[in-house]
């Protein structure tokens, strides 16, 4: 097996090269802002570089671990550009790796639920209330649609030790460092999750040949 893995760069993506080496499993990696060295560098906004990707990778899983920077609130300050990236890059991948008959696993995100009650389940409907949430609903429509061979894993509050990412652990971390506060909200609630675990958990249910929707989530809330 080979697994192109969108986004190796980032959190995720780095913890899922990590553990499908671990697995035994040939990882590439395809990032666009922080290329890695022997990886590929690829714009998903680009049909044409996502299908020349995939045809010279030829992977049989391909990982879209694709983050939007800045974060949620970023993406409300700026919709088109998380459009583009979430949805149409979204469509990008899920087109090429059909042609190729390639396994699509893509991540998505607690925010397609409104937060009105949770927590939530696998077969609970969707009802996002923010950019981000709306357009990552959409990139779940997308894949559900479009590759016949799919796993949709949802998670939230991802953290993990990574000196370039702005996940929450990391901010705390680099505050208490400079000997600053750090506004947090104190209305929500959600169950941390462990890039690492994720990762290895994603590498068991590609293994298990598992497809739908699952939900992944620390297991403390």
């Amino acid at each position: 097996m080979k697994a192109l893995v969108v986004g190796g760069s980032g959190l995720v993506g780095g913890a899922l090269l990590r553990a499908l080496e671990c697995s035994g499993i040939e990882a590439v990696s395809a990032s666009f802002s922080r290329p890695l060295e022997h990886g590929v560098r690829v714009d998903v906004r680009n049909a044409d570089e996502v299908v020349e990707c995939v045809a010279a990778v030829k992977p049989d899983v391909i990982f879209l671990a694709v983050n939007t920077r800045g974060g949620v609130d970023a993406c409300e300050a700026d919709p088109a550009e998380t459009y583009c990236l979430n949805v149409q890059g979204t469509r990008n991948v899920a087109e090429a790796a059909a042609r190729r008959g390639a396994k699509v696993v893509c991540y998505s995100t607690d925010y397609i639920f409104d937060g009105e009650h949770g927590p939530y389940g696998e077969e609970d409907d969707a009802c996002p209330i923010s950019v981000y949430g709306r357009t990552k609903w959409e990139a779940e429509c997308l894949v559900s649609t479009l590759v016949p061979d799919y796993l949709i894993l949802r998670t939230t509050a991802v953290f993990g030790w990574d000196r370039t990412s702005r996940n929450f652990a990391m901010q705390i971390w680099g505050n208490l460092q400079a000997g600053k506060s750090l506004s947090a909200p104190m209305d929500q609630w959600c169950s941390p999750t462990l890039s690492g675990y994720l990762a290895e958990a994603s590498v068991r249910l590609l293994q298990m040949n598992a497809q739908g929707v699952f939900n992944v989530a620390g297991s403390d809330r």
